[in-house]
C-alpha cells in the first residue's frame, strides 16, 4: 500500500509534487495472498484528507498476484481527496494495464472533489514532451527546435515537416495532461 505516499490519518496539502516510478508488491505468501498492491503512486484510507494541488501522479507500477484494477496512481479507501491541475496517467498495473479505470480507484465511501483543471488518462498527452505532465513553454520550445525538420516525435499531424500545422494540436493541449 502507497509505495509512494502512505496516508493514514490527517489533512494533507501537496503542491507541485510528481509521484512518479515507484513500484510497489505484494509476495504469494502471507494473509494478502491473491492481493494486488494498492495506490502504488498514494494510497490514503478513510481517516485521511487529502489535496493535491498541481500535481503528476504518473508511471507507478503496483505488481501482486492477480494484478487486477487496484488503481495504481491512487487508491483511496473511505479517504477524501480534492483535485485542482493535477494530472494522473500512465500508471500501470504490472500486467501492462494503463486503463483510465486503473489511475484513480475509489472504496469505501471514498469522495473525489474535482476543482477543475485535472487529467485522468491511461496515458499522457502525446504533446507532453518533456514528461512533466504539464503541455507547457518547453513543450513549445521542443516544436519550435524542431521546427522545418521532419522529426517524427514533432510532427504532430504526421504531414511529414514541422510546422505551423503542429501548433494546433499543440495548443489544443495546453495546460495539465
Amino acid at each position: 500500500f502507497g509505495a509512494g505516499i502512505f496516508i493514514h490519518a490527517g489533512t494533507s496539502i501537496l503542491n507541485n509534487c510528481r509521484l512518479q516510478g515507484n513500484t510497489g508488491y505484494y509476495s504469494h505468501g502471507g494473509p494478502f495472498v491473491t492481493t494486488p498492491a494498492r495506490g502504488t503512486g498514494l494510497y490514503a484510507d478513510e481517516d485521511a484528507e487529502v489535496t493535491l494541488n498541481g500535481c503528476v501522479v504518473t508511471e507507478n507500477i503496483g505488481a501482486g498476484f492477480y494484478n487486477e484494477g487496484y488503481g495504481t496512481g491512487i487508491y483511496l479507501d473511505g479517504a477524501v481527496l480534492t483535485l485542482s491541475g493535477t494530472s494522473i496517467c500512465a500508471n500501470e498495473e504490472g500486467n501492462g494495464d494503463t486503463t483510465t479505470a486503473n489511475q484513480l480507484r475509489t472504496y469505501g465511501g471514498a469522495v473525489v472533489n474535482d476543482l477543475g483543471g485535472n487529467c485522468i488518462l491511461a496515458a499522457c498527452d502525446t504533446c507532453d514532451f518533456d514528461g512533466d505532465g504539464v503541455v507547457g513553454g518547453p513543450d513549445l520550445s521542443f516544436i519550435l527546435a524542431a521546427w522545418g525538420t521532419d522529426d517524427p516525435a514533432a510532427d504532430l499531424n504526421d504531414d511529414g515537416t514541422v510546422d505551423a500545422a503542429d501548433l494546433g494540436p499543440l495548443l489544443a493541449a495546453w495546460g495539465p495532461c
